[in-house]
């Protein structure tokens, strides 16, 4: 019912389908039924036959169906409720009889396929693989599914009853076993509307005729439609849509690219542009709607503004003067008050969403982007969660004073705390694991923002479906019940009990001769000091350059050799060459992990697995790799989220074996490598995968994180840098030369393929 151009995303539907000679309709229906029900009513006035299936509880989109069309043998359609298209379904049927199969997909060519179903196809069709909603190391092409299939009725008897989807669970199954699915990718126009700044694009479109659907009224001037009971005083700038019983008062100007609600009114004096206006609003004297949405009767008084990419929720107000800062979010019901300048989300009063909220962390300027309300916002946020918060923080001030507001959100809520005041993450991660249904934040000073690190109850990042609990508790806050308070629990001995841990899980020998120099600040020195006495090895904190060292720069611990702190790639290395050495098996390593890793599995009979470097999927598939430690098997998501207990492995190993750091690293194979990064805009990075994969289809490649080709010479990685827009280019090969010409060949093709 959401509308574009002031009707509503279903009648273009059923207009689609009746022009296709569709006529038989079935809606599902969950969500406000009588609302749709009564507008469609039983469908004749599109020419169409109509009933409905309700469901009483969500039943995901291949339950719903199946529930709609039990025992149908025939043809089944099946279109989204919330896409804007005029995709032509008569092609897609006749494409759907030539491939002979049971199952068709409707699939289209997107910029950011990051939010769809990418699906990818084999040059005749057939479908190879899904992946739903994926991270940008996965997005190996721009062909996303469109949520538009073909089925034949007794494929939905596979179907389970209860909560059921198409994409994540029937047709993974269905090519589990075989079945044989056909993507046909489809000419026009489809732009799935259940995103706000898709919606605001289906508007522009639909008035700028890039989708062929009836706008609404009579064309009053070229570009310019307006409904019966207009009245119209002011200013109307072509293309636009004006709603029956709508007031443009004298002063007042519609810009291009706009769209007037029925029953609204636009004062002497308001201004719009590129702004869509829902019904029975009102925009006062003076306001101003600018590429932003105003929800059902909501109200903007005088002089007020609502800036780009905003939206006013149904039945809101924006008092005089008042300013809705870009992109701010207002919730239904709310009211924003007059003078205020908005510049984070209003879902209650007085309460806004925060700072910027990634998998694992959230970032922000103190007093800018984050404020101290905003910390304790996301405290009471991780409380909703359920069981205690583990609290700590770097020792800067203005960490401290982060951690604080947390601890006020958390016990505002009725959660207690566990309060570790200056600490290291590491230790934090460790705290957590010893509550039940914990959660976590350690705070530290980045550059000049601060980050707060999100920890999960096994003290890896927060990830998932807890996050996104975490993600609804912040745009609709809740008071806890009960009236209960939490308080700060009392925590000693954790730092003991971590070491235990530690010394537990790793097996050690006797370090008698072994010197260890350490350069690290406070609380860093007395954590590792207390180590390396259990460890028995010697640490002195001066005196000249040490065979091997401990440096800690930003909470970040890293293990050293004659002043200078190892590469990531050389103590990736060291590490599995120490560990394949001793007799293990099974290494789990991010993808561009240097090549010799391999070289290292292959000569010990071990094995390297690979996973995406970035987002939740190292840590999850990590966890189900066991690594042995010598005294303790434990989840290798733990081992390579924890640096301390690395580097403890990795000083137990060199003890064990009478090595010094020096006589290991010259053990090692020697790797030439080459990085390079290529700006890469996001909205071509599906294309430049897509390409990339057609034009080594004769190679040998491997699709887990960007798309690795491996080369009788050597190995090239291209992935999205997934913070920024950029590929980024990995080579390897047996000398430095090679290593830099297959950089520079793959960086000139994804060049190539950006100018195309």
């Amino acid at each position: 019912m959401v509308p574009v151009a002031n009707r509503p995303v279903i009648e273009y539907i059923l207009e689609l389908l009746k022009a296709h000679g569709i006529i038989d309709v079935t809606i599902t229906l969950q969500y406000l039924p009588g609302v749709i029900m009564d507008h469609v009513k039983d469908g004749s006035s599109y020419g169409l036959r109509v009933d409905y299936v309700r469901e009483e509880t969500p039943l995901g989109t291949a339950g719903s169906v199946r529930h709609a069309v039990r025992g149908y043998r025939g043809t089944v359609l099946v279109i989204s409720g919330d896409c804007l298209t005029d995709f032509d379904l008569s092609a897609f049927l006749a494409a759907h009889c030539e491939s002979r199969g049971r199952v068709t997909l409707g699939l289209t060519r997107v910029t950011r396929p990051l939010e769809y179903g990418v699906v990818i196809t084999a040059p005749d069709g057939r479908v190879v693989k899904f992946l739903e909603k994926p991270s940008w190391g996965e997005v190996f092409s721009d062909t996303v599914n469109t949520g538009l299939y073909l089925l034949a009725g007794e494929v939905l008897d596979q179907v389970p009853d209860g909560p059921y989807d198409f994409s994540r669970d029937l047709f993974p199954r269905l090519l589990s076993q075989g079945e044989r699915l056909h993507g046909v990718v489809l000419d026009g126009y489809w732009c799935d509307i259940g995103d706000l700044d898709q919606y605001r694009r289906a508007q522009v479109d639909a008035l700028n005729g890039r989708v062929a659907v009836k706008i609404p009224g009579r064309e009053l001037a070229p570009g310019v439609w307006v409904e019966p009971g207009v009245k119209i005083g002011g200013t109307v700038h072509s293309p636009a849509v004006i709603g029956a019983g709508a007031l443009v008062a004298p002063g007042a100007v519609v810009g291009a690219n706009s769209c007037l609600g029925r029953r609204s009114r636009l004062e002497a004096g308001a201004r719009l542009k590129q702004a869509t206006i829902w019904e029975g609003t009102t925009v006062g004297p003076g306001a101003e709607v600018l590429e932003a949405v105003a929800g059902e009767g909501s109200f903007l008084h005088d002089d007020s503004s609502v800036y780009a990419r905003a939206v006013v929720g149904d039945n809101s107000r924006v008092e005089r003067g008042a300013r809705v800062g870009p992109g701010v979010k207002v919730w239904p019901g709310q009211i924003v008050p007059a003078g205020r300048t908005l510049s984070r989300h209003l879902a209650a009063p007085g309460q806004g969403l925060g700072p910027l909220l990634h998998p694992g962390r959230v970032e922000g300027t103190l007093n800018r982007e984050l404020l101290v309300e905003d910390a304790c916002r996301l405290g009471t946020a991780l409380g909703s969660l359920g069981g205690v918060v583990v609290l700590g923080h770097s020792k800067d001030p203005a960490a401290r004073a982060v951690a604080a507001a947390l601890s006020a959100g958390v016990w505002a809520c009725g959660q207690d705390t566990v309060e570790l005041g200056v600490t290291m993450p590491q230790l934090a991660r460790y705290a957590v694991t010893e509550h039940e249904r914990a959660a976590g934040a350690y705070v530290a000073a980045a550059g000049t923002g601060m980050v707060i690190r999100l920890l999960d109850q096994d003290g890896g990042e927060l990830v998932g479906a807890r996050l996104r609990r975490l993600e609804q508790a912040l745009e609709r806050p809740e008071t806890a019940g009960g009236g209960r308070v939490g308080i700060p629990r009392a925590v000693a001995g954790v730092t003991d009990r971590y070491l235990d841990w530690v010394t537990g899980a790793v097996k050690s020998s006797p370090g008698e001769g072994r010197r260890l120099r350490l350069l690290a600040p406070s609380p860093a020195r007395e954590l590792l000091d207390s180590l390396c006495y259990r460890l028995a090895v010697e640490c002195t904190h001066d005196g000249d350059d040490q065979d091997l060292e401990l440096l800690v720069e930003d909470e970040e611990v890293r293990l050293g050799h004659r002043g200078a702190a190892l590469d990531a790639g050389t103590f990736l290395v060291l590490t599995a060459h120490l560990f394949f050495a001793s007799g293990g098996t099974r290494l789990a390593v991010p993808v561009h992990a240097p090549g010799v890793l391999e070289e290292l599995a292959r000569q010990y009979q071990g094995e390297v697995v690979r996973l995406p470097a970035a987002g939740p999927g190292f840590a999850a598939r990590a966890r189900e790799i066991p690594i042995d430690l010598g005294r303790k098997h434990i989840d290798q998501g733990r081992f390579w989220s924890d640096e301390i207990l690395r580097v403890t492995y990795v000083i137990s190993r060199l003890t064990h074996t009478g090595q010094t750091l020096a006589q290991a690293l010259a053990r090692l194979p020697v790797f030439n490598r080459v990085e390079v990064e290529i700006p890469c805009p996001w909205e071509q990075t599906g294309k430049v995968m897509r390409e990339l994969i057609a034009g080594y289809q004769r190679q040998h490649l491997e699709l887990v994180d960007g798309v690795r080709v491996l080369l009788p010479d050597g190995w090239v990685l291209a992935r999205p840098d997934g913070q920024k827009a950029a590929y980024r280019i990995y080579a390897e090969a047996s000398n430095m030369e090679t290593a830099a010409e297959l950089a520079d060949s793959l960086a000139e093709r994804v060049r190539c393929l950006l100018q195309s």
